[in-house]
């Protein structure tokens, strides 16, 4: 069964699920033109922006999966394709595992497996 959404969630200082986020503290974003994805880790960056990896299978191809939203939740358009705010790095099988935020030249597009 393929997945269709990515699901964020946010919770306030004490513990329980931000209600400004989205009911039940959940955001739901379905990636248009995405058969498939999954997602196994996720970040904030210093400008409180999500992301998430894993992999995913857009087009045809499928390979290591990375999206960004903002503070809200709402996709990152400047990130990756303009249409999702995702990008997928061609590799078959590769699954991104693991995030980490670190310096980059282009900071805004800088994905690398």
């Amino acid at each position: 069964m393929a997945i269709r959404h990515i699901a964020l969630s946010r919770l306030t200082p004490d513990g329980t699920p931000d209600e400004t986020f989205g009911p039940g503290g959940v955001r739901l974003y379905q990636p248009p033109g995405f058969d498939h994805f999954a997602v196994r880790d996720a970040v904030l960056d210093s400008q409180q922006r999500i992301i998430v990896v894993g992999q995913g299978t857009t087009g045809g191809t499928t390979g290591m999966l990375a999206c960004r939203f903002d503070a809200e939740g709402e996709p990152d358009l400047g990130f990756g394709d303009p249409l999702t705010g995702c990008r997928v790095i061609p590799g078959g099988s590769a699954i991104a595992e693991a995030v980490l935020i670190q310096p980059c030249p282009m900071p805004d597009n800088c994905v690398n497996g």
